[in-house]
């Protein structure tokens, strides 16, 4: 298993938790994903790369050194068709059941 060295927490994250004590709410990932993720005061959208959520993403990437938990392949980084950051990887499913699949359907109780 690859040890994972945790950063300290990003500040953006900390004090969305701290929003979310004082209002008396429960931090959840969709509230942080939505966090800061307004129109500036010219009604410009921030860049998906400029949202604090991109960059915890971003912190995780590093900390678990771009691989995946699951399954220990590469994870990339890469925007999908509206321009919106996300991480990805294949994960891979046997085309057809194992043979100890098999031989454990094949048997029956029998009296």
């Amino acid at each position: 298993m690859l040890p994972i060295e945790k950063l300290p927490e990003l500040p953006e994250l900390l004090e969305y938790k701290e929003e979310c004590i004082q209002n008396g709410e429960t931090p959840t990932y969709d509230g942080f994903r939505f966090f800061r993720k307004g129109r500036d005061e010219a009604g410009n959208k921030p860049a998906s790369t400029g949202t604090p959520f991109f960059r915890l993403r971003e912190q995780l990437l590093i900390e678990q050194k771009y691989v995946c938990a699951y399954c220990g392949q590469k994870v990339e980084q890469v925007e999908n068709a509206n321009g919106k950051p996300q991480m990805k990887t294949e994960h891979f499913k046997r085309n057809r059941p194992s043979n100890y699949i098999l031989r454990t359907l094949n048997r029956s109780l029998t009296f």
